[in-house]
Parts: C-alpha cells; sequence; structure tokens
C-alpha cells in the first residue's frame, strides 16, 4: 500500500473513499486517518459508512465555484 504522503502528495487524488460498517469507521478507520493525516488532509465522515479524505479547505462550495469558472458562467445565471 502506498504511504499517506505518496496519496496526499499526488496532484490527482482530489477525494479518498472508504465504505465499511459504521461500527468499522467509527473505531477503526477514522481514528487511524485522523491520526495518518492529521493536518495535512481534512477527514469527513457524511454517512456512517463512508468515511472521506479530501485536500485541506475543499469543500462543496469551492467545488461548485471551480465548476463555474471553467463552465465560464456565474452563479446568478439560471
Amino acid at each position: 500500500m502506498p504511504s499517506i504522503e505518496h496519496l496526499l502528495a499526488s496532484v490527482d487524488t482530489q477525494k479518498l473513499l472508504f465504505l465499511d460498517t459504521s461500527e468499522g469507521v467509527t473505531t477503526a478507520l477514522r481514528p487511524y486517518w485522523s491520526e495518518a493525516t492529521r493536518d495535512r488532509a481534512t477527514v469527513v465522515q457524511a454517512l456512517p459508512d463512508m468515511l472521506e479524505i479530501i485536500p485541506c479547505g475543499t469543500t462543496k462550495g469551492s467545488g461548485v465555484r471551480t465548476l463555474l469558472e471553467h463552465l465560464g458562467v456565474t452563479a446568478k445565471e439560471p
């Protein structure tokens, strides 16, 4: 398995997604990845059985802004 440093340094990596039982996420995955990433990434648990690791500062809002810029439209357009 690649090191966390290798995974986080990859420019192409936007999100790591782990699926397990809610107990597995709570007792194993979240503690492990929270410690492994520390302040180098954000660990998010949106659902009980899913864990996401995303770059620091990444939000749905920033993703939508990037998409709008890419498409050349504003948020106010219908």
